[in-house]
């Protein structure tokens, strides 16, 4: 991303303004819990239409041989930033046109983090009407940064509401934020399915794809005493930042949208979006890089990895045996899960039908790991706003077609 950027100041402006304006919201949301029934899929043939029962399924047609997603992650243009010609707002529009034009994507995704520290409503606004403009159908997911405040709460129903979105404010009742160790009564809005559907000759006039999940990890997570003592005795203590995590309830929500799609096709693939990585990226890192110390001594760890440029991460000489298809660095002096184990990824392996999770949150981690057959990625940081790396930035393209994903980074 090495062209000179130019942008026009009043169209800046524009944008801004009207993203000040407040969200309706207002409405009631939907509520979930184990009993619910499965998802049905109803298609229209006269009308061409897909829909369901629950509001927090969409669609997205497949017409040709392979499906490409572009994925922007971190992009943090804070709120401050929005009524200047600034380098951050500047760098992730002529970002996107370049990545647009080089990708030729189906569908945009945004693993969260609209904007930075404080209210991020003006950013989350803003961004979502940029990607709305280029007429390419997006769904995102919330970062920690987006979950600050009743944000998500307040601009939910604006999302729901952009001609391209296909984000779905999903369930109320999955899980609550959680800062500084004190739940919240917001909830974690942004549990949602987008099914990518193929019209065919057949009786039912269509087949279905694959499933995306989009899960909202929260921003903190702190486990209680009585939590450690039940699921985690004897467990080491990976990380202090006590980032989120999904809940309980959103991993049985996760398991009812997967068994939902499966019910239409038994061998249905899906993909995971999320912000905060889940904890099976410490196992999977952990076992890739070839010579790198214990990732529990994480300090010597991240500091061995940041001796590894991502030239050389596109050779097979960085990894172990097994993980020689990795590719991407670890720069970022966090590996920002949760403390313990989220059981996420036993959910994943359970059910055997997800190939792949992308997430964002550590803006010089792009690293793509190939663990137990799972596709562990993180997306390239999009812009220049908050920290982050000369050389990393840009995007990522998964292109879903017959068997795994392929995944390339555009910097």
């Amino acid at each position: 991303m090495k062209k000179v950027i130019i942008a026009l100041f009043l169209g800046v402006l524009s944008f801004a303004l009207t993203s000040c304006n407040p969200d309706p919201g207002g409405r009631d949301l939907d509520l979930w819990d184990e009993s619910s029934s499965l998802y049905q899929i109803n298609y229209d043939k006269s009308t061409g239409q897909f829909s369901s029962d629950y509001s927090n399924v969409a669609f997205i047609e497949m017409t040709g041989d392979e499906f490409k997603v572009l994925n922007l992650t971190d992009i943090q243009i804070d709120n401050n930033s929005l009524l200047e010609i600034n380098p951050k707002v500047m760098v992730f529009q002529q970002t996107l046109d370049e990545l647009i034009n080089d990708v030729s994507p189906d569908l945009i995704t945004v693993t969260g983090d609209f904007g930075d520290y404080g209210n991020c409503s003006a950013s989350l606004v803003y961004i979502s009407r940029i990607l709305d403009s280029r007429n390419i159908p997006f769904a995102v997911v919330f970062g920690n940064h987006d979950n600050e405040g009743n944000v998500i709460y307040s601009k939910a129903s604006y999302l729901e509401g952009l001609s391209r979105s296909l984000f779905r404010a999903g369930p109320s009742n999955l899980a609550q934020i959680e800062e500084s160790g004190d739940k919240t009564e917001l909830p974690a809005l942004g549990n949602y399915v987008v099914n990518v559907v193929k019209k065919d000759d057949s009786p039912e006039g269509f087949h279905l794809v694959r499933s995306f999940v989009f899960m909202n990890t929260g921003r903190d997570r702190f486990f209680t005493e009585e939590e450690l003592l039940a699921d985690h005795a004897g467990e080491r203590r990976f990380n202090t930042g006590s980032w989120g995590s999904l809940s309980a309830k959103q991993i049985e929500w996760y398991k009812w949208a997967i068994n939902s799609a499966k019910a239409y096709n038994s061998l249905v693939p899906s993909s995971l979006f999320v912000h905060i990585p889940i904890f099976e990226y410490v196992r999977a890192i952990g076992s890739a890089v070839k010579g790198a110390p214990d990732i529990y001594d994480f300090t010597n760890f991240y500091t061995y990895c940041r001796t590894i440029s991502y030239e050389q991460s596109l050779t097979e000489e960085v990894w172990n045996e097994g993980f020689r298809d990795s590719f991407g660095v670890f720069h970022d002096s966090d590996l920002g899960c949760s403390d313990y184990d989220d059981f996420v990824f036993m959910a994943i392996k359970d059910l055997n039908l997800t190939d792949s999770v992308i997430c964002g949150h550590d803006h010089t981690n792009n690293m793509v790991v190939n663990y137990q057959n799972v596709l562990l990625a993180y997306g390239t940081k999009t812009g220049i706003g908050s920290y982050h790396e000369d050389g990393i930035n840009g995007g990522t393209a998964i292109i879903f077609g017959e068997g795994k994903p392929t995944i390339q980074h555009y910097l």
